[in-house]
């Protein structure tokens, strides 16, 4: 019953036009010069060292929702964002300060990347990701969850338009569709033994099924 569930899961994503993730699609960051020419997006490298870039949350008591928490399902891989407004450029912050990345070889950086994304006019722009990352070698640790989080919110002049997406390991958790700051289009909370699925069009809720 639960391969079943989830092929129902997977073939909803490939109906949407989402598909399946990519194992740390956000690899090439750091690790493929080829795709990063490609891409041709140059990247900011930012670290923990570069406190004005970023903020560690926690989330248990914070009152204020404007942030990523409205749009996500749960807390997984939000530690570090990027403050609200920076400088017009893309970013990559890596979970580590200048001093520990001289340890870490290139081709192992992409493991420690938390958070990327690009800002224009000083406003959020594009997509923004979120993950989960191991402990350096040289620390005692392991993952911070259980299962790796990884998370994206598509922006448009600091308003969510686009895709929302959290993933545990390459298993969908939530989807939500956003056109300019309101629910349009699919909204999907996942799990093994059940799938909450609701459409809205211009953030009323047209149809809702639980399917387990």
């Amino acid at each position: 019953m639960e391969n079943k569930h989830m092929l129902f899961v997977i073939s909803l994503l490939f109906f949407f036009g989402i598909g399946t993730l990519p194992a740390q699609d956000y690899n090439w960051l750091i690790s493929s010069t080829n795709a990063q020419e490609e891409d041709m997006t140059v990247y900011n490298e930012v670290y923990l060292d570069d406190t004005n870039y970023y903020v560690s949350r926690d989330y248990l008591f914070m009152d204020d929702q404007k942030h990523y928490m409205r749009y996500f399902m749960s807390t997984a891989a939000l530690d570090y964002e990027f403050r609200d407004s920076l400088p017009d450029g893309c970013y990559v912050l890596i979970a580590l300060t200048r001093k520990e990345v001289e340890k870490i070889p290139d081709n192992l950086q992409n493991r420690y990347v938390v958070a990327t994304g690009c800002f224009e006019n000083g406003m959020k722009q594009g997509k923004f990701t979120f993950s989960t990352v191991q402990s350096p070698p040289f620390k005692k640790g392991r993952l911070l969850e259980d299962k790796p989080a990884y998370k994206s919110i598509e922006f448009v002049n600091d308003t969510v338009n686009g895709n929302v997406q959290e993933y545990f390991d390459t298993a969908l958790y939530h989807l939500a569709q956003y056109q300019m700051g309101v629910l349009n289009g699919y909204f999907i909370l996942a799990s093994s033994t059940a799938t909450l699925l609701k459409y809205y069009q211009d953030g009323v809720l047209i149809k809702e099924f639980l399917i387990k």
